[in-house]
């Protein structure tokens, strides 16, 4: 079926939209790990330990406005930006946390709410994550795997990206639910072996819609 300037132009607007959201995750997550890692050797050695320990007891999460709850391995920091899109400037919450002693074995964990322009068209929510994540296999890595997942009743996308160095699997979860865009993105070191951590965190999120 042939598109109209409309839907294209929709298309453009939410596509963006979500890129731009997953491009502020990925730069958060280089916010995080560009903080001073180099700590005496002893504090290292209380991180690694403390690791075994936050395992077992992450922390409940929120945004300011409560919108959602997630786990993760500390108390995270708190980032607001905004969205460019044809229509404006778009505000996005993000909450990042960072599990490792150095940054080529952190796990970076970030979840983000942002809200959609009224005038995007989002009737049609698996088109819409189409189109972005095959945005995210164009511009980030290569997808080896992708799958619809429901929360709460919600249909949303997983996509599991090998990052182009090589170096990182990216585990991204994204839901449109009352015009609003809940993401989440766990990164962790392929160097690192199989980890259960992103899934704790994937599973963890929950939805405080009204």
């Amino acid at each position: 079926m042939k598109l109209t300037s409309s839907r294209w132009t929709n298309r453009i607007l939410v596509g963006l939209i979500i890129l731009t959201a997953l491009f502020f995750a990925l730069q958060f997550t280089e916010h995080l790990l560009s903080r001073n890692y180099d700590a005496e050797e002893a504090r290292q050695r209380e991180v690694r330990n403390q690791r075994a320990r936050q395992r077992q007891s992450w922390v409940l999460a929120e945004p300011p406005d409560k919108s959602f709850s997630v786990l993760m391995p500390h108390r995270p920091a708190l980032l607001t930006n905004s969205v460019r899109s044809p229509s404006g400037r778009v505000p996005t919450i993000q909450l990042g946390a960072s599990d490792g002693a150095r940054p080529n074995e952190a796990e970076t964990y970030i979840a983000a709410v942002t809200a959609f322009p009224n005038h995007a068209d989002l009737s049609d929510k698996e088109a819409v994550y189409d189109n972005a994540h095959a945005t995210f296999a164009d511009k980030l890595g290569r997808i080896r795997r992708e799958k619809s997942v429901i929360l709460e009743g919600f249909s949303g996308r997983e996509t599991e990206v090998e990052l182009r160095n090589g170096t990182n699997l990216l585990v991204s979860r994204a839901y449109i639910v009352d015009r609003r865009l809940y993401q989440l993105t766990a990164s962790v070191p392929l160097s690192r072996g199989p980890s259960t951590n992103p899934w704790r965190f994937l599973d963890s999120l929950r939805l405080h819609t009204n």
